[in-house]
């Protein structure tokens, strides 16, 4: 009989082994589903997330505050009948104001504020309004209009049967061409006499003939509550913000929109010009060095051209609405803030001549901005701990919003480390299945063989 020089293991250390190597299966394939599971989970708790997001954002965009409805005094239909008896067809009929349809119209318009005129839908009395208004004058009574320009006459007129008196005048279109007015505020009020800019918004009344040093002319006449001091329209011109830069002063405490000096307004003024001539792909870009250059020497790089980085939005001031001498409706100021500033100045002010409201959502869709601006002066201010610190001020050209490219590796990543998981999990399951397959086959030839020696150690013949 022949015995192998190798030891044999029995049929307990096989049983052992193998189960032992299914624990080991068993454990591993709980992991990599454990994992897959935790992989796939994430993915699906993200998803749910953004979609939850994208909708509470969609419904902000879509719900509008609710504002409190602008009350419009009504206007009588006899009072209507009256303005009907207007006659101003011809340059002789022109020579004479309707009386009775000036007191109607004004008592009316003492009553509308500037809201109203933006509810009414006025328009700017420029050469083409005041063509289609000599065209047809009849079909435009009372139609709201805004003119601008130069008080070139002013006075006071209160007839014994009015219980309050009229301030009648003209003005020096800054569009072409005089306009006549009838106001119920004294313009003394807000410091205005002749020579005086003011703004008008008012109703159309009539056209009238008056003499003027040019001698007679024709022109509308418009019926409001008072006139607003205004300012001549500014435009760019580079010596004259030469010359109000260099009268500059840095450090002063300005707060909110209200950052003054002329400056301000000539340096937006060129920001506007679409002839200003600034190459803007020369321009300096702002960053720790620049930022400190400007905080140590401001003069050197007052209304010089930069562009600003990818930053992000630290909040917006009030907006600033009124009269301005670049006719902007209105004025938004803000701050920005960049992790690549490391200088003096970790955050600069800015100014521009818009409406800053696309850039109110700074913790999402605007919270990242790139812009174009110039210099203006560095800035005291306050922060809210009571600290004085000092930051330059810029006049935006433009400010928009920087919106990053959706980088989709991470989620291709997790998607494969998820395959993958798959995979071990399906190769585990093989394993372990093949494996049971050769345990039995194992446990089967044990069998056999067990049987074959006890069938050759039993002799027939005892």
């Amino acid at each position: 009989m022949r015995h192998s020089s190798k030891k044999r293991l029995t049929l307990a250390e096989l049983e052992t082994m193998a189960s032992r190597d299914k624990r080991r299966m068993i454990v591993m394939g709980i992991g990599a589903l454990i994992l897959g599971g935790a992989v796939i989970w994430t993915t699906l708790l993200k998803n749910q997330y953004e979609n939850e997001e994208h909708d509470q954002t969609a419904l902000a965009s879509v719900v509008d505050e609710p504002q409190a409805k602008l009350y419009l005094p009504p206007f009588q239909a006899e009072d209507r009948a009256i303005l009907e008896e207007i006659a101003d067809s011809t340059s002789q009929e022109r020579l004479e104001v309707h009386q009775k349809a000036r007191r109607t119209l004004v008592t009316y318009s003492a009553f509308l504020l500037p809201r109203h005129f933006v509810e009414l839908g006025v328009r700017l009395l420029d050469a083409e309004a005041t063509e289609e208004l000599s065209k047809d004058p009849a079909s435009q009574r009372m139609m709201p209009f805004t003119t601008r320009g130069h008080v070139s006459s002013l006075g006071t007129f209160q007839s014994p049967d009015e219980s309050f008196p009229e301030y009648r005048g003209q003005i020096e279109s800054e569009y072409g061409g005089s306009v006549r007015f009838a106001v119920v505020k004294d313009p003394a009020d807000d410091k205005l006499t002749e020579g005086s800019f003011v703004l008008l918004d008012g109703l159309f009344l009539q056209w009238v003939r008056h003499e003027t040093a040019d001698g007679w002319q024709d022109m509308p006449m418009l019926c409001g509550r008072g006139l607003v001091p205004s300012s001549a329209r500014l435009t760019h011109d580079q010596k004259h913000l030469d010359e109000v830069l260099a009268q500059v002063v840095d450090g002063t405490f300005d707060s909110g929109a209200e950052i003054t000096g002329e400056a301000k307004w000539a340096l937006l003024a060129k920001a506007h010009d679409e002839n200003s001539g600034v190459n803007w792909d020369e321009a300096l870009e702002l960053d720790s060095d620049t930022l400190t250059s400007l905080f140590q020497n401001p003069k050197m790089y007052r209304g010089r051209a930069f562009r600003l980085p990818i930053s992000v939005n630290m909040g917006l001031d009030d907006p600033v609405y009124g009269e301005n001498p670049l006719r902007a409706e209105v004025l938004s100021t803000g701050w920005l803030g960049n992790q690549a500033w490391t200088g003096p100045a970790p955050v600069i002010k800015w100014v521009a001549a818009m409406d800053g409201s696309h850039l109110m959502d700074r913790k999402n869709k605007a919270h990242y901005l790139v812009g174009q601006g110039f210099f203006l002066k560095n800035l005291d201010y306050e922060n809210a701990d009571g600290r004085p610190l000092r930051a330059p001020v810029f006049a935006m050209r433009s400010l928009e919003i920087f919106t990053p490219p959706f980088d989709d590796r991470p989620e291709r990543i997790m998607y494969m480390v998820a395959g993958l998981g798959g995979v071990m999990v399906l190769l585990f399951f093989g394993l372990l299945m093949r494996d049971k397959r050769d345990s039995r086959r194992l446990q089967e030839n044990m069998v056999r063989r067990r049987r074959a020696r006890r069938d050759a150690n039993t002799d027939p013949a005892t």
